[in-house]
């Protein structure tokens, strides 16, 4: 497992941003209890999923403009605790065809992607439920697996995987977007009292390069 600083080191070079900032981020959620904290030498802290994924919260929703370098804290608290909303995923077909379909309110659907500890929260769980299993997943191998068994049977040419996290402002929102060759799906996280008006929206995106380079530093 690795120390803070590597992990600082890491989430800016995957999202490309300087480290400076990444670094003040890290200070704030360990004076917030937000990110694992230790002494030196052998007792020295051990970043865990959840310190990586704290981190990326406050990064990525740290550009909005309601938001300061200073409310890393504020930040993430309003961000974990967005519920699942709405989901929606697409069936595709080896002609290019496309099924839409809305699934259980709050619950992934998951049909063509088996990865078990996201398809397994309960409904109405929160992005940081979902976001801390991605990370999980991706560090024990079961993300890369589950896209794999996935597609089995698809022809290597047509072989396609991304994995997308958005982190949505001034309005908080968040979804998590899975696509392969033969499935696209989307859950939306969200309270249920955003002014439906507004009309001011604002993307933080970071993708699965980011989430399997956070993921290796927290192997045991």
């Amino acid at each position: 497992m690795a120390s803070p600083g590597e992990l600082v080191r890491t989430v800016a070079t995957a999202l490309g941003v300087p480290e400076s900032s990444v670094v003040v981020h890290d200070r704030l959620l360990a004076a917030s209890g937000l990110r694992t904290k230790g002494g030196r030498g052998r007792s020295a802290a051990k970043v865990s999923a959840k310190d990586a994924m704290h981190l990326l919260i406050a990064v990525a929703g740290s550009g909005f403009h309601h938001a300061k370098i200073n409310d890393a804290g504020a930040i993430v608290r309003t961000f974990v605790h967005l519920e699942a909303a709405w989901p929606e995923y697409t069936l595709i077909s080896d002609e290019g065809g496309r099924d839409y379909h809305c699934s259980e309110p709050g619950a992934w659907r998951l049909e063509r992607f088996p990865l078990a500890p996201l398809k397994h929260l309960p409904p109405n769980h929160h992005f940081a439920d979902a976001l801390l299993a991605l990370i999980e997943a991706a560090a024990d191998g079961s993300l890369h697996k589950a896209a794999i068994d996935g597609q089995a049977g698809v022809p290597e040419k047509r072989f396609l995987y991304f994995l997308k996290v958005h982190v949505m402002g001034p309005h908080p929102h968040a979804m998590i977007e899975i696509e392969t060759s033969n499935y696209h799906e989307i859950m939306h996280y969200g309270p249920d009292n955003t002014d439906p008006h507004a009309d001011l929206n604002q993307y933080s995106t970071f993708g699965d390069r980011t989430i399997f380079a956070v993921a290796n530093l927290t192997k045991s």
